[in-house]
C-alpha cells in the first residue's frame, strides 16, 4: 500500500525515462568514481580538513543519486510513468520521484523500497572494500556512507510516544 507521496495523478506527471537513464548514468558515475579511489590511503595527520569537505559532499550527493536511481529502475521496470514532484520533509522543501497510481501493492513496495535497497547494497560494497574505512582517507566513500545511514536513519519508525507529541506523524 502506498503512502501516497510518491504516486502520480494520472494526466499530472512527465514521461520519466530520461529522468531513469540519467539517474542510471549518475549512479555507474558514483560506482567508478569510488572504484578509482586507492583501497588503503591512510588518512594524512597535517592535511586541511577544508580541502576533504567537496569529496565529501560529492559523495553525500552521490548517495542520494544512488538512492533515486533504485526508485527509477523499478519505476522503469514497471513502465509507471516516474517524474518529479516537489515534497516538504518536516518542512524542509524537497523533491521525490512520483509515479503513475493504480500499481499492485507488489509493485508499490519494490519502488518504495528500492532507494534504500540501493543503500544498503552501496554500503555492503563500500565496507567489502575498505573493512577499516574509519581509518583511510576517503571522503567521497564516506559523503556516501553518511548519507546512506543518515537517511535510513530519517526514515526509522518512531515510537508512538514521540508521534503523539507531534514531531512527527508519519514514520513511512
Amino acid at each position: 500500500m502506498s503512502n501516497g507521496c510518491a504516486t502520480n495523478h494520472p494526466g499530472t506527471g512527465t514521461r520519466g525515462f530520461a529522468v531513469v537513464l540519467a539517474g542510471l548514468a549518475v549512479f555507474s558515475t558514483a560506482a567508478s568514481s569510488a572504484a578509482a579511489q586507492d583501497a588503503a590511503q591512510p588518512a594524512a595527520p597535517n592535511e586541511h580538513h577544508g580541502s576533504t569537505v567537496g569529496p565529501f559532499l560529492l559523495g553525500g550527493a552521490a548517495g542520494l543519486a544512488a538512492h533515486e536511481s533504485g526508485h527509477l529502475l523499478f519505476d522503469a521496470i514497471f513502465d509507471a510513468n516516474p517524474g518529479i514532484a516537489r515534497v516538504s520533509f518536516h518542512g524542509i522543501p524537497f523533491f521525490a520521484i512520483t509515479h503513475d497510481s493504480g500499481l499492485s501493492d507488489r509493485q508499490e513496495f519494490v519502488i518504495d523500497s528500492a532507494g534504500f535497497w540501493v543503500q544498503h547494497a552501496s554500503n555492503e560494497l563500500i565496507l567489502h572494500a575498505h573493512p577499516r574505512l574509519r581509518d583511510e582517507h576517503q571522503p567521497f566513500l564516506k559523503g556516501m556512507y553518511a548519507f546512506n545511514v543518515l537517511a535510513s536513519v530519517a526514515r526509522a519508525p518512531v515510537p508512538s510516544s514521540a508521534i503523539r507529541g507531534g514531531w512527527r506523524k508519519r514514520a513511512i
